[in-house]
């Protein structure tokens, strides 16, 4: 409100179609339409797909199944279980309800069987005078990502844009970062056009890359059941990842009288990147132990420091190099981190 904006709540969506000068959005409202003008649009419809759009499935096919339950000594906290063809997840509603959740092949299981697949597992273990007190329902819990997910004139945030596997548990806090880099994005888009084009670079490519990341994490984990439950459910969706596992930590002090020299693998990239409320290009550290190129590490920008480090420098002689622009303790984290993740390394090397 402070900042100008309109709430219309309660109201419901009903349609929305492009214009030249941007989209035109009808909204109901205690049964009254509402037309709306709007420049710019942000899909923030999760699967309801309000303005469509091309979805590439990521992973393979599930369906979760859930119904609420009331009862006497419910779970305080949630439950998880693995079982030969399906996952559980039960979950305390703050209302005094259970929400128990089955997650299984939809070509396998139907609604029906619902109650059947929860009597198999320990989400209701313990509790007295059970009864469900809702329907039971069945959702796509598909991973996929919208390959359309921005252009000049809208955004998708959330699962209108991205969907991970729920096995992650990260679903929230991932529409979440999608949120707050749309609005990165979306500030680049109306206030700097000049920079559109690296602004949805950067904006496909962080979806891109969170899609694979949260695959590969889910792969692992259906690898880790599969390995104790040897089923189809299972194997379909297990993958051993060969994602390098995160550096250790290390001291400079330990590299104190060591000559140190840049990875002769290490290469500068001219990549997109939030810097402030904006998108612009910068140039990126790349080298084979990241997951993928960094411009920042701690808020500090890397590689205007990492030019300025000569072969045969010592730790001590790289954080003073750098000492106008960081504080010395600053520095002398970040050349352990060069050498934790091998873009520093000794110069006998």
């Amino acid at each position: 409100m402070v900042a100008g904006a309109q709430v219309l709540q309660p109201a419901v969506f009903r349609d929305c179609r492009t214009h030249a000068d941007g989209w035109r959005i009808l909204v109901e409202q205690g049964g009254t339409s509402i037309c709306i003008d709007a420049r710019f649009l942000a899909d923030a419809s999760g699967r309801s797909f309000a303005t469509r759009g091309r979805k590439r499935q990521t992973g393979t096919r599930a369906t979760a199944l859930y119904a609420y339950w009331q009862g006497s000594d419910l779970p305080t906290r949630p439950r998880i279980e693995a079982g030969s063809d399906a996952w559980y997840w039960g979950v305390p509603i703050p209302d005094g309800t259970y929400n128990t959740l089955v997650f299984v092949d939809p070509r396998t299981y139907a609604p029906d069987q619902f109650q059947g697949l929860i009597a198999r597992s320990g989400l209701l273990e313990g509790c007295r005078d059970i009864h469900l007190v809702s329907p039971i329902r069945a959702v796509d819990a598909t991973p996929y990502i919208d390959e359309e997910c921005v252009n000049h004139n809208s955004i998708k945030v959330g699962d209108a844009a991205l969907s991970i596997d729920p096995l992650s548990s990260s679903g929230v806090q991932k529409a979440i970062q999608t949120a707050l880099s749309a609005a990165a994005v979306v500030n680049t888009l109306l206030r700097r056009p000049e920079s559109s084009d690296a602004a949805m670079q950067f904006y496909r490519a962080s979806l891109a890359d969170a899609s694979e990341r949260h695959c590969n994490w889910a792969g692992e984990y259906y690898a880790a059941a599969a390995a104790t439950r040897n089923t189809l459910f299972w194997r379909q969706r297990a993958s051993r990842s060969l994602r390098a596992k995160a550096a250790q930590p290390i001291s400079a002090s330990d590299f104190a009288d060591e000559p140190l020299a840049l990875s002769p693998d290490l290469t500068f990239v001219e990549l997109p990147c939030i810097d402030g409320g904006f998108v612009t290009v910068r140039s990126a550290l790349h080298h084979p132990s990241l997951d993928r190129p960094v411009t920042f590490v701690g808020g500090c920008e890397m590689p205007p420091l990492v030019r300025r480090v000569r072969k045969g420098m010592k730790p001590m002689e790289i954080a003073l190099a750098w000492s106008d622009r960081v504080p010395l303790r600053t520095g002398l984290a970040l050349t352990g981190w060069l050498l934790a993740n091998g873009l520093l390394v000794p110069a006998a090397q």
